[in-house]
């Protein structure tokens, strides 16, 4: 699937969850160039430092039935290694898991940016389901457990006016709780990303209203309040 076709595809909860795999870290993560086939691709990773392939794989199976039923079939899902028997002939990050990948060949990423701002800004105003689905892929590709200050975060852009920032915090607290949502916004040369954090009261409202497909960080999270006595 080409950007411009993204841009023209039907809302469904299948869009919101690949957009919400595209957007929180969309410039800090930059393009990624096929040099083999002279093509332009950004990536909706679900990286992992620790898996078993039988939870990764229940993860890859829920995400092409959901694109599937979705009319979302011209995207290419890969695993995070080269795949040069698909023409892939590169990774798209050196930790396990995959990653859905948007042609982006002669579209700026500032026209890039927009289109999917612009569903963003869709995704905000519509059903509650296509923001659940947003919100979940949001975690489910990059969510860490904070073991010192107990959240569960997750790396998005820190850009000028940090407007895409909050509106990622306002989709997310609409489904899972009014103060749910911490932004923790570094200093501008900071070397770390920017972070969007799940308060610890919230995580159970979020396991049980949003939920994840990502097996592995639903257990993480699980173990993580356990050990706090939550």
């Amino acid at each position: 699937m080409t950007i411009r076709e993204l841009a023209d595809q039907e809302l469904s909860e299948g869009l919101a969850y690949l957009v919400g795999l595209l957007f929180p870290l969309l410039i800090d993560k930059k393009e990624i160039i096929d040099r083999f086939n002279k093509k332009k691709y950004i990536a909706g990773c679900v990286n992992h430092n620790d898996v078993s392939n039988e939870d990764l794989a229940y993860h890859f199976k829920k995400v092409s039935k959901l694109f599937t039923r979705c009319n979302l079939n011209k995207v290419y899902i890969k695993n995070n290694t080269k795949d040069p028997a698909n023409n892939f002939d590169f990774s798209c990050s050196p930790k396990k898991g995959f990653t859905c990948l948007i042609e982006t060949t002669g579209v700026s990423i500032e026209i890039t940016e927009k289109i999917l701002r612009e569903k963003v800004d869709e995704i905000k105003k519509s059903t509650a389901e296509n923001r659940k689905m947003f919100t979940r892929a949001c975690f489910d590709g990059r969510g860490s457990w904070d073991s010192t200050l107990h959240m569960f975060s997750v790396d998005i852009d820190r850009k000028e006016q940090r407007r895409d920032q909050f509106l990622l915090q306002q989709i997310s607290e609409s489904v899972i709780g009014e103060k749910s949502i911490q932004l923790n916004q570094r200093e501008w040369n900071h070397k770390k990303h920017d972070q969007m954090r799940i308060r610890k009261d919230f995580i159970r409202t979020f396991l049980n209203n949003v939920g994840l497909y990502s097996i592995a960080r639903k257990n993480i999270l699980l173990n993580g309040l356990v050990n706090i006595g939550r």
